[in-house]
C-alpha cells in the first residue's frame, strides 16, 4: 500500500469518529432542548437590595455593581414585587457561588439550599437554583437572601430569571446553547476517541498519543459541561456538579502533560526528567486535593490558588522546557506548541479579565461564558491535528523505510530479490523446518549476447528471463537473482507442487517471452528438495540444486553450440 493510501486509511476512521461525535451531540442537544410553549418574564429591574447594611432602591440587576468602598460582602437581601401573572406555575432561576440561599414569599419560606444539618464543614458549590412557585400560592413580594460561606463568595448581584415552569430548563438551554453544544461535543468526542484508542493502543503503542488526546478531550469536555451547569439539567446537585468541576479541571493537566512529553520526544534526558517531575507533582496534588475536599477537611475553593500556581508552572514547563526553534520542529510539535501559546494567551487574558471584573469594577456575579468551551474546542482540535500530523509523518517514514528496505533486498535491473534477501530466506528456512524446493538457474548465452549484440541486448535477455520466472513461479514462491546470470527460485509449502508440471509451464513461458523479446532465452537448472536430506540446511539444499544445474549445463553444452 502507498503512503497516500495508508494515510487515507488513518484519516477516514478519525473522520468517522468526528461524525459519530457530532451526531451524538446533536441528539443530546435535541433531547434536552425539547420544549413546549411558555412565557419568559423580564425581572432584571425594580429590585430593592440590601448589601450587608447598605440599602439600594429600584436596582437593575443587569447593570448594578458594588461601590468601591463595599468590600468582603457577607450577605445580600433582594426584594421584588410580583405581578399577578407571575404567580401561576412559575420557576425562578437564581445563580449563587459558595453561598447558601433562602427564598421567601411574603415572609413564608419557599426554598432553602445550603449547608446540610450535621455537616457544618460541608461544601456548597456554585450553580443555578431552579425554584418553583406553586400555582396555588398568592403572594406579593419575593425575598431572596444570599449568605456567602467563604471570603470572596459574593462579588456582585446574582442573575435572576423567571419563566413558566414548562420552559424553565429549555430557556436556560437556549440562553447557553453554544456553550452547552460545544461542551457536549468535546466530551462525546473525547469519550469516542478514548474508547477506540484503548483498543488500538493494545495493538500498537503509537496510538497512545490518541489516547492522551481523547483523555484530555474527555476530562476537559466534562469539566466544561460542569462549568456550563449542563448536569443540573439532569438533577445533579450544586455540590456534586461543582466538586466534579474542580476535580476535572485539575485532572485535565495530566493527559496534557503526557501529550507534551510524547510530542517533544527529542528533549534531552534532563529536560524529559523535568517535565516528568511536573507530571508527578501535578498527580500528587490532584490526589491530595481530592482527599482533602471529599473528606471536608479543606475544599477545592479554599486552596485553588495552589492549583493555579501548579498550572502556571506546568504551562511554563510545556512552553519552554526543551522547546526548539519553530523551523526545527516537526509539524506535529509546531501545531501543538502554537496551540499551547494561544491557550496561554487566552488564560492570561481571562486572569486579567477576572481581576478587572471582580476586584476593580465589581461586576455582577459571573456565570459560565461561551468563550471557555470555544477556546477549549479550538485547543482540542489543534491537539487532534497535531496527532494526525504525527500519524502522517509516521506513515510516511515507514513507507520510506519500506522503500529503502525494498531497495536493499531487490535487484535493480530485474526487480527480483537479490542475494542478500536469499540469505534472509535461508535463515528462516532453517528456523521453520517446513518442506521446500529450490530451483537453481544459470542463464545460457549471456556473455555471448553481450559480446556480439551489446549490453542492452544482454540486459533484455536478463529481464526477459526474470519475467519467465515471475510468470511461472511467483504464485508458489520467491524468485531471486543471485548475481550475473545466476537465478534461484525457492518454494516453501506444506504440499509442494509437482516439479514436472512446473517445469513444463516454465518451458512454455520461455517460448512466449523469447518470441516477445526476439531473443533465444535458455537456462540450465537444477532442482533439489528439502525432503532429500535428513535435517537439511538451506545452504546444503542450494549446493545440491547447484550441482544438478551444472550437470544439466554439461549435458546440454554441445546442443547449444
Amino acid at each position: 500500500m502507498t503512503a497516500r493510501g495508508k494515510t487515507l486509511k488513518i484519516f477516514i476512521p478519525v473522520l468517522e469518529v468526528l461524525i459519530i461525535a457530532s451526531l451524538l451531540t446533536a441528539f443530546v442537544y435535541v433531547f434536552i432542548n425539547a420544549r413546549g410553549e411558555g412565557d419568559v418574564f423580564d425581572v432584571s429591574e425594580g429590585w430593592d437590595v440590601i448589601v450587608d447594611d447598605k440599602e439600594y432602591e429600584n436596582v437593575d440587576l443587569s447593570t448594578f455593581t458594588f461601590p468601591r468602598d463595599v468590600k468582603n460582602v457577607h450577605e445580600i437581601n433582594m426584594y421584588y414585587h410580583l405581578s399577578d401573572d407571575m404567580l401561576h406555575g412559575m420557576t425562578m432561576r437564581v445563580y449563587t457561588r459558595l453561598s447558601y440561599i433562602e427564598v421567601n414569599l411574603d415572609g413564608e419560606l419557599l426554598y432553602y439550599s445550603g449547608l446540610e444539618e450535621g455537616n457544618p464543614n460541608g461544601f456548597i458549590g456554585m450553580g443555578y437554583h431552579f425554584i418553583q412557585i406553586p400555582s396555588d400560592v398568592l403572594a406579593d413580594e419575593v425575598h431572596i437572601r444570599i449568605v456567602g460561606v467563604e471570603n470572596g463568595a459574593i462579588t456582585g448581584l446574582p442573575e435572576v430569571a423567571l419563566t413558566t415552569s414548562n420552559v424553565a430548563y429549555t430557556t436556560f438551554v437556549d440562553e447557553n446553547a453554544v456553550g452547552i453544544f460545544v461542551s457536549a461535543f468535546i466530551f462525546i468526542l473525547g469519550f469516542v476517541l478514548t474508547t477506540i484508542s484503548i483498543f488500538y493502543t493494545y495493538l500498537n503503542t503509537d496510538y497512545f498519543r490518541l489516547f492522551l488526546v481523547g483523555s484530555f478531550a474527555l476530562c476537559s469536555g466534562f469539566w466544561s459541561m460542569c462549568s456550563q451547569k449542563v448536569l443540573q439539567l439532569f438533577d445533579v446537585s450544586l455540590t456534586s456538579n461543582s466538586s466534579m468541576e474542580y476535580f476535572l479541571l485539575e485532572l485535565t493537566f495530566l493527559p496534557l502533560l503526557g501529550y507534551d512529553i510524547k510530542v517533544r520526544e527529542n528533549r534531552s534526558r534532563n529536560e524529559k526528567l523535568a517535565v516528568r517531575i511536573l507530571l508527578l507533582i501535578t498527580l500528587c496534588y490532584d490526589v491530595i486535593a481530592a482527599i482533602l475536599h471529599f473528606t471536608d477537611i479543606l475544599h477545592y475553593s479554599q486552596f485553588i490558588i495552589v492549583f493555579y500556581g501548579i498550572a502556571l508552572v506546568d504551562c511554563i514547563g510545556m512552553l519552554f522546557i526543551g522547546v526548539k526553534s519553530t523551523k526545527n520542529m516537526s509539524r506535529s510539535e509546531s501545531t501543538f506548541h502554537f496551540a499551547l501559546c494561544m491557550m496561554a494567551l487566552y488564560g492570561f487574558w481571562k486572569i486579567i479579565d477576572y481581576i478587572y471584573g471582580n476586584f476593580l469594577v465589581r461586576e455582577k456575579t459571573r456565570t459560565a461564558e461561551i468563550s471557555f468551551p470555544l477556546a477549549l474546542l479550538a485547543f482540542v482540535s489543534a491537539m487532534l491535528i497535531s496527532y494526525l500530523f504525527h500519524l502522517y509523518d509516521m506513515v510516511l517514514s515507514k513507507a520510506q523505510e519500506e522503500a529503502l528496505t525494498a531497495l536493499a533486498y531487490k535487484d535493480s535491473l530485474t526487480g527480483l530479490y537479490n542475494r542478500t534477501m536469499s540469505e534472509k530466506i535461508f535463515e528462516k528456512l532453517n528456523e521453520n523446518r517446513h518442506k521446500y524446493m529450490m530451483i537453481d538457474f544459470d542463464l545460457n548465452g549471456l556473455k555471448k549476447t553481450n559480446d556480439e549484440q551489446g549490453h542492452v541486448k544482454g540486459d533484455l535477455l536478463i529481464t526477459g528471463f526474470a519475467k519467465v520466472l515471475e510468470l511461472t513461479f511467483s504464485p508458489y514462491g520467491k524468485n531471486m537473482r543471485m548475481g550475473g546470470d545466476e537465478f534461484l527460485t525457492i518454494i516453501e509449502k506444506d504440499e509442494l507442487p509437482d516439479s514436472e508440471t512446473l517445469m513444463e509451464e516454465y518451458r512454455k513461458n520461455i517460448e512466449i517471452i523469447s518470441e516477445e523479446t526476439g531473443l533465444h532465452i535458455d537456462a540450465s537448472y537444477g532442482i533439489a528438495l528439502s525432503s532429500e536430506v535428513f535435517e537439511p540446511e538451506a545452504e546444503q539444499i542450494f549446493r545440491l540444486a547447484d550441482e544438478r544445474m551444472y550437470e544439466m549445463k554439461r549435458k546440454t553444452k554441445g546442443n547449444r553450440g
